[in-house]
């Protein structure tokens, strides 16, 4: 515990006003209520992003090895998990017109002040640089070799985009995308760590799971969003119990460490996936590692909330859900290139015909390409690719359960009494 109190202290100390500054505690008269545009906009962009993250996790992963097949673009698979701009419209919306007190940054100044604070030219290295991170990941050992000058070129460009972008972060402190004050600190660090790994494993399970029903069990779309319902709704049960005993036991490092554990074997098992796989047995390995990733996978966000200060708990936040959709964005595209790489190499090996066709084409009525004879070893091709993309998850979630150990353990129940207790004197003062 004293090292935890040091921590705050830390914190508390990096971020600290001049003396002539308004009180760390707002009364009520520094209350500022919004307006109803600034209401509703807030509230549209939250309700947009929401419901984009449940279009991207059931709907839209199910329907991506169709809509590949369609389009003859299964190279494109990757760019399909990344809603960075519709993420970018909730947080201008935030910023913009989410001021609920005077002492927010960000409020002073005119509409045009207020833009420029939003760190653009932060958000542009960052956005060219991840940009240029996915063409490797959709490009390399596909269109081009790994050595070729094409990709050794962008590899080196976005080394140096993100070397850029750290030393622009520096330079902005305060007013930056990503303060580093606030990620320095040894809880956030270890939030974000956990929600960028564990997520990264989550999405791998939740684009491919499909991929592996549609082209090895030979579901359709429809049918293979009935079969991965038991991971979407584990993870959704779990992710409430953990939540219930957090706030019970005011705890939030137990569910993460355990929760990552216990998606760890999940994980692993989630590799034995065969042809002839039972349906109890892939429904039980989803079970098991959705109940890991649901326990752990808010834990971050209830973590920032209770390690900052009050009045950086939204930037804490946010940055840990930044993690999230970077996350998203550059796993399922390695994840991508990993199957499609794999997937060449077995159907090669096992001298089946018509390559080029298969691989032009997505995951659905992928039999269709092959005479029967060749069927059974091709869909034992794809169970081997998809195999190795499953065995990613498995060192995303030990790298997730180590920084989870990195969490301190602060008390929310407690952290929430002092809050309120200050909240009130400052009040009657």
């Amino acid at each position: 515990m004293a090292d935890t109190n040091h921590e705050l202290s830390s914190t508390k100390e990096l971020h600290e006003r001049p003396a002539d500054a308004p009180s760390e505690h707002a009364s009520e008269s520094d209350i500022v209520h919004i307006s109803p545009f600034a209401l509703l906009s807030l509230m549209v962009g939250i309700s947009l992003a929401a419901f984009l993250v449940a279009l991207d996790r059931t709907i839209v992963a199910n329907a991506i090895p169709y809509i590949t097949n369609e389009f003859k673009s299964p190279d494109d698979a990757g760019w399909y998990g990344s809603a960075a701009s519709l993420e970018s419209l909730t947080t201008i919306l935030l910023l913009l017109f989410f001021h609920p007190s005077k002492t927010n940054r960000g409020q002073e100044g005119s509409f045009v002040t207020r833009i420029l604070r939003l760190d653009l030219i932060g958000n542009l290295i960052l956005t060219a640089t991840v940009v240029m991170l996915l063409l490797v990941l959709q490009w390399g050992g596909i269109e081009y070799r790994w050595g070729s000058s094409r990709i050794i070129g962008l590899l080196v460009a976005s080394g140096v985009g993100f070397v850029l972008f750290g030393l622009w972060q520096h330079k902005k402190g305060a007013e930056a995308l990503t303060p580093l004050s606030i990620m320095a600190n040894r809880g956030v660090a270890a939030s974000i760590g956990v929600m960028f790994f564990l997520s990264g494993a989550f999405l791998v399970h939740s684009y491919y799971l499909p991929y592996w029903f549609q082209a090895v069990r030979g579901r359709t779309p429809v049918q293979s969003g009935v079969d991965l319902t038991p991971y979407v709704a584990t993870s959704f049960v779990f992710s409430m119990i953990a939540g219930i005993a957090v706030n019970k036991l005011g705890y939030f490092t137990p569910p993460t460490i355990i929760g990552c554990a216990i998606g760890c074997v999940g994980c692993g098992l989630l590799t034995t996936l065969h042809v002839d796989t039972s349906t109890a047995t892939w429904a039980g390995y989803q079970v098991l590692t959705s109940a890991g990733m649901g326990m752990a996978m808010q834990q971050p966000i209830i973590a920032v909330q209770a390690i900052l200060e009050p009045d950086l708990i939204s930037i804490g936040s946010a940055i840990v859900l930044f993690a999230q959709g970077l996350s998203g964005a550059i796993f399922v595209s390695v994840a991508n290139n990993v199957l499609r790489n794999e997937l060449a190499q077995n159907l090669v090996k096992l001298r089946i015909p018509n390559v080029s066709g298969i691989l032009a084409a997505g995951a659905t009525d992928v039999r269709e390409l092959v005479p029967q004879a060749f069927r059974l070893p091709l869909i034992e091709a794809y169970n081997d690719a998809l195999s190795k993309v499953f065995i990613m998850a498995i060192p995303f979630c030990g790298i997730a359960l180590l920084f989870a150990l990195g969490l301190p353990w602060v008390s929310v129940k407690k952290k929430q009494a002092e809050r309120g207790g200050q909240a009130v004197v400052a009040m009657e003062g």
